[in-house]
């Protein structure tokens, strides 16, 4: 080496003293390569292990085949990814602004809803919420053959946990059981509970955490009848979300969570009363509420709001002051090309000194045709107590292509994913229907 030094030009040498004297110098901390950050994909798979057996299988909507490998479950169906139903083709067409339907391969839907049917997928994964391989634009709602299924068949589980991380995650509905009353040893349990805001709206049902993993089964009873359920291996909790079918036209309904145990017994919460809130107007509200367009307005066909709705004049502009949950509908023109506007969460909904500040609130815009199938066009999850970003109003355009006659718009809030109504004050602002001329 000394000989290579002593025969070498200066400059040479002095890089190369340099270059020695800096790694020397270098703590060791810093000359590690960063790791990159956890797949969330990750948490979502330990969680399908842990409450499902080896044998059973899971589809994930999405671009995100490492989901079988993660959570080691063979996939109910031949769909890897999913490009074929949804057009997308990667580094082509990516971007949220490009409509891929040109690419949809024929029959590709119909292949996968018959391959999820004959294999009874224990979970479903929707990746179509998140930031996750350019699918954000793919929600399952867009897909009504598909969310008709996942309806039916799924039930929610805690949203509230796996949204954050990008995902809904769906279980598999076990069948249907008779009504059976609690037995002998029940009070070695704790009971489940539920949450919940008003008939239509999501109702949360939640076996919380316990010192025994020996809980197998969760359901929620409408009425004294079993309206949904799941069952998994042994587990110290467990938390499910479904919403009451609007087809339950009684003025009042009882609801009950119920919980089996592996013991053999079985316990159930405080029952719940809901109220069917219904979509209603007056005359003043019909004028008070209506869409305004560039030529006129569309008069409100409906409002409804956990407390009563107003409407708020703030620098020139008409605001719509709508407590969580709430709806509001309007029939569309046959000219109606977009919709605009701004919505969001009062400030003192989440303010330091609110005692039950807002956890949260989500804003859906949805066009429904006539047979009562909607299309979602727009999708926000609102946490500003924990989310800056989602402090300032939020503003958004979108375009109502592939409207057939007859169709409504509506506009909706909810109380997130927990149901949780506390502070939800919320609104719509600035609202106005693009028309072609």
């Amino acid at each position: 080496m000394s000989l290579i030094i002593r025969n070498a030009p200066m400059r040479f040498v002095t890089l190369w003293l340099l270059a020695v004297t800096l790694f020397a110098l270098t703590p060791l901390a810093a000359r590690k390569v960063p790791r990159p950050p956890l797949d969330p994909a990750l948490r979502l798979a330990a969680y399908i292990r842990e409450h499902s057996a080896a044998t059973d299988k899971i589809f994930a909507w999405g671009y995100n085949p490492d989901i079988y490998m993660y959570a080691n479950r063979s996939p109910a169906s031949r769909f890897l990814y999913c490009t074929f139903q949804t057009g997308l083709i990667p580094w082509t067409n990516e971007a949220p602004g490009i409509d891929t339907s040109y690419a949809i391969v024929p029959g590709s839907m119909e292949t996968l809803l018959a391959d999820l049917r004959r294999n009874h997928a224990a979970f479903i994964v929707d990746c179509g919420v998140g930031p996750h391989r350019r699918f954000v634009k793919y929600p399952l709602e867009k897909f009504a053959p598909l969310h008709a299924y996942v309806s039916a068949n799924y039930v929610e589980i805690d949203p509230a946990t796996f949204l954050p991380q990008g995902f809904r995650l769906f279980m598999a509905r076990d069948s249907v059981r008779p009504r059976r009353e609690a037995g002998d040893g029940s009070n070695l349990h704790p009971a489940p509970l539920l949450s919940g805001v008003a008939e239509g709206y999501r109702f949360t049902v939640s076996a919380e955490e316990t010192q025994k993993t020996d809980l197998q089964r969760l359901a929620l009873e409408l009425d004294g009848v079993e309206l949904a359920a799941v069952r998994f291996p042994p587990a110290r909790s467990m938390k499910f979300q479904i919403e009451i079918p609007p087809s339950q036209t009684a003025a009042s309904h009882r609801l009950e969570a119920v919980a089996d145990w592996a013991d053999g017994t079985r316990t159930r919460s405080a029952p719940l009363t809901t109220a069917i809130v219904s979509l209603r107007i007056t005359e003043e509200q019909r004028t008070l509420f209506a869409l305004p367009r560039i030529f006129g307005a569309v008069p409100a066909a409906g409002v409804r709001a956990l407390l009563p709705p107003y409407v708020s004049l703030i620098d020139g502009e008409r605001n719509f002051q709508l407590h969580a949950p709430s709806l509001l509908r309007y029939p569309l023109p046959e000219n109606a090309t977009g919709v605009r506007g701004r919505f969001g969460i009062q400030p003192g909904a989440y303010a330091a000194n609110n005692k039950a500040p807002t956890d949260g609130a989500e804003f859906i815009i949805r066009t429904v045709a006539p047979n009562g199938k909607g299309r979602v066009r727009l999708y926000k999850w609102l946490r500003p107590a924990i989310v800056p970003k989602d402090r300032p109003e939020q503003m958004f355009q979108i375009p109502l292509d592939g409207l057939s006659a007859g169709e409504s718009l509506e506009f909706e809030i909810t109380p997130g994913p927990d149901g949780n109504p506390a502070s939800d004050w919320a609104f719509w602002s600035d609202l106005m229907l693009e028309v072609s001329p």
